[in-house]
């Protein structure tokens, strides 16, 4: 019964004229949806763009489903009106949501755009291939809305994506390609409650991180201004949108933030944007770099107040106030080496790039500072910067120039080792088992006939030379540490205080150092062989140094050496200690005489060195064969060359003195030509004690030399013709000789002084010619033998 009459009042209800016309629009809804969109769409469309976008318009299909409230327009076309293509997709899919009704928001469960394609094109006549529509679309005088509207968007799916540029309004046309973009993006809003500072909020589904935004778009004009923010973006999922550009590096991981306030606009149909507030990050990077091997950094921070991008007649950038932070960058050229950087803070105030026939760059009073810089290899530290200051980096690259006010390495470290095979480590630092051929390296220098590559013409096949000037590079306090296992006796050679202070410069693009100052101290050289240091230095000091490498000319007004020190040893049975201090293989003597061989082929250098001096020297003189060993101490040692140049056959005026110890000075003063050899040389010898050679007299007779020394003066002059030919002129004198019988202490031979003035003693020929010879008190023993030997 309750039954029927249900049934009965549903009859009478349905027969209502209400619910006749609300089934009658279902009925419409439902046949419109499914049988009246398509051809509806087909003349829609383009009759649409005709009339609202100055445009060509078609549609393959449109289908939509009435209970999913699900769109789905196939082969969608976007052409001018010479049918050059501007935009199309293969297939787009609207989901709508109706719940989105109660958040009083246009909800969407999914748009996706599969195979969009996107052209944009600048004409030779610099005209933008959307400019008819963007034109259409301003014709509308009603401003742009100043809201946003209610969006809820669940997912967003952009697939097999494809955007082109081409720019024909250059000398080189351009032309870059974005193939394939796969995109995905989850709850896109634009509700209060879920964009907080924001008005649009959203998070990428493959690339991870979020999306702010928030601001005004409009199209009539096509402006828009705003803030956004992005952040912890995965770099790697990043580049994987650009797969078919071999980019010279690969990612592995590494997060990317970024946050700027923004303005776009096209006035004249030429966009215009301006950035403000700009600050980039990066964090946790590592990527493998072609030919540098794996690259690794723990945050890069880039902050600018404004960065303005505008394309009128020619593309412009400008940049203000740029500051660049970087901390903890390690490079790893092999499993090896490594280089690393612990902070670089660049900051630079204003920045000009145009694009026009030719790029046009240009900056001033860029500061960078580094911090902590090492080279290392198989965990040896072979290079150690504490800091790096490079002062007023100036570019002008209109007139292709560059000026760097003051670079100032303080406090740096150098080690560098020489193995057995004659191999420097650091020649180990940069190899790269992957790296390319010289063949291949050269081939990737070469142009690239790519579209994307800007193409040289012949009339800009030879460029002006590239002008850098450095003023004054200065470096205090280094150290090097050196150790040349190639000797048969391991050689270690120290610096314990390195300055330099020098400039540079390539007028006409030929390098150029000038006003190079170099004071080196405490320089320490040791050989495995001994435990103490085989010679030591106490400085080197060069002033006024010039160095032109094309004319390959080098000009120094003086090197001075200052305290030298070293010894000469003869053990018995043995070598001079420095022939086992410079022992090496045979190997290692064929490799330096083949290199010098090869270097023999090569144009020969310039030098003029006006003054080359050394000063306090000493050196230790002992033979240890005798059984009193002989000792002789030179100190004071002072050598002195002027004017001294690469030409063997320029004379040389030189000067030389130094002081025996044991007794005696020498003195020398002339000029010498190294080849051929000649010499013309002023000597003195002072008081040359005779004592030190006691030992040698006593090996070969039973006597002892009490007392004695020498004197010498007079010129010395040496000429190499066909044979070598000495001459000396002057005097000499023997004074106070005391020789005595070893046994008894009687005296064996003696004088008071025996002397000439007018020695003359020549080789070549072979000749000795006094004219007068003085005896003063001589005293001697003559013994004839009973078997009448003397």
């Amino acid at each position: 019964m309750n039954y029927q009459q249900t049934l009965n009042t549903a009859k009478r209800l349905l027969l209502t004229l209400p619910a006749k016309i609300f089934i009658g629009l279902a009925l419409f809804y439902v046949l419109f949806s499914y049988l009246a969109i398509n051809p509806l769409a087909k003349k829609l469309v383009p009759w649409i763009a005709d009339k609202q976008l100055a445009s060509e318009a078609s549609v393959g299909k449109v289908t939509f489903d009435p209970f999913r409230l699900k769109l789905t327009v196939d082969d969608f076309k976007l052409n001018e009106k010479n049918h050059a293509p501007l935009a199309s997709v293969k297939q787009l899919v609207v989901d709508v949501q109706a719940s989105g009704i109660f958040n009083l928001a246009w909800k969407f469960k999914e748009i996706s755009l599969i195979e969009p394609k996107g052209l944009i094109a600048i004409s030779p006549t610099g005209t933008l291939n959307w400019a008819a529509l963007i034109a259409k679309l301003n014709e509308d005088p009603s401003p742009p809305s100043d809201t946003i509207p209610r969006l809820l968007i669940e997912h967003i799916l952009i697939k097999q994506g494809n955007v082109q540029y081409a720019d024909n309004h250059r000398t080189t046309p351009f032309k870059a390609e974005l193939s394939p973009l796969n995109f995905e993006l989850d709850g896109f809003s634009t509700l209060p409650k879920d964009r907080g500072d924001y008005l649009i909020a959203a998070t990428f589904a493959e690339q991870g991180g979020t999306l702010k935004w928030k601001g005004d778009m409009g199209v009539n004009p096509v402006a828009s201004n705003g803030k956004v923010a992005i952040e912890s973006v995965k770099l790697s999922k990043l580049l994987s949108i650009i797969k078919d550009v071999n980019l010279p590096f690969k990612v592995s991981s590494g997060d990317i933030h970024t946050a700027f306030d923004y303005d776009f606009s096209l006035p004249q149909d030429k966009p215009k944007l301006v950035l403000n507030g700009i600050n980039l990050g990066l964090n946790q990077l590592n990527a493998m770099v072609d030919n540098v091997g794996e690259v690794r950094a723990e945050s890069l921070n880039i902050t600018a107040p404004r960065l303005d991008l505008s394309k009128q007649a020619h593309l412009k950038v400008g940049l203000q106030n740029l500051d660049v932070a970087l901390n903890a960058l390690s490079v790893h050229p092999n499993q090896a080496s490594a280089i690393t950087l612990n902070k670089l803070h660049a900051t630079l105030p204003a920045l000009e790039f145009s694009q026009q026939a030719q790029a046009q760059l240009a900056f001033e009073q860029l500061n960078l500072k580094l911090s902590a810089l090492d080279i290392i290899h198989q965990q040896q530290n072979l290079l150690s910067v504490p800091e790096i200051d490079l002062q007023n980096i100036t570019l002008d690259l209109a007139n292709s120039q560059a000026n760097i006010a003051q670079v100032a390495l303080d406090n740096g470290s150098v080690t560098a080792n020489i193995n057995k095979a004659g191999q420097l480590n650091w020649q180990a630092v940069f190899s790269n088992d992957k790296q390319a051929s010289k063949k291949d390296i050269v081939s990737t220098q070469a142009p690239s006939n790519d579209a994307t590559s800007p193409q040289i013409t012949p009339a800009e096949s030879s460029p002006s030379a590239f002008g850098v000037n450095i003023a004054n590079i200065v470096l205090n306090g280094w150290k090097l540490n050196a150790k040349d296992d190639s000797f048969t006796n391991p050689l270690q050679f120290n610096i314990a205080d390195i300055n330099v202070n020098f400039a540079v410069n390539n007028p006409a693009g030929n390098w150029e150092i000038h006003d190079l100052q170099t004071k080196l101290s405490q320089l320490v050289l040791k050989s495995s062989l001994f435990n103490k240091p085989v010679a030591t230095l106490q400085s080197v000091q060069l002033s006024q140094g010039d160095i032109l490498l094309k004319p390959q000319q080098v000009s120094v007004q003086s090197i001075l050496l200052s305290g030298l020190k070293t010894e000469l040893i003869h053990a018995p049975n043995a070598p001079l200690n420095w022939q086992r201090i410079l022992a090496t293989s045979s190997n290692n003597a064929a490799q330096k005489t083949s290199s010098h061989k090869n270097k023999t082929s090569q144009p020969d250098w310039k030098l003029a060195l006006k003054k080359l001096a050394l000063a306090d020297g000493q050196l230790h003189i002992e033979d240890q064969s005798p059984s009193s060993p002989v000792v002789l101490d030179i100190q004071k040692i002072a050598l002195e060359a002027r004017d001294a140049s690469l030409d063997l056959k320029h004379a040389i005026p030189i000067k030389s003195s130094f002081t025996i110890q044991q007794g005696g000075r020498f003195e020398a003063q002339g000029k010498l030509t190294p080849a051929p050899l000649n010499a013309d040389i002023q000597l003195k010898v002072a008081g040359i004690s005779f004592k030190p050679f006691a030992p040698y007299i006593n090996q070969f007779a039973l006597l002892k030399l009490n007392d004695g020394n020498a004197n010498l003066n007079g010129k010395l002059s040496v000429k190499n013709q066909t044979a070598l030919a000495v001459n000396f002129n002057g005097g000499f004198s023997v004074d106070k000789l005391a020789l005595v019988e070893e046994a008894s202490n009687a005296p064996f031979l003696a004088w008071e002084q025996v002397s000439s003035d007018n020695l003359e003693f020549t080789l070549a020929p072979n000749r000795l010619h006094m004219a007068s010879l003085n005896i003063r008190q001589p005293v001697g023993k003559f013994i004839i033998n009973p078997d009448k030997s003397t």
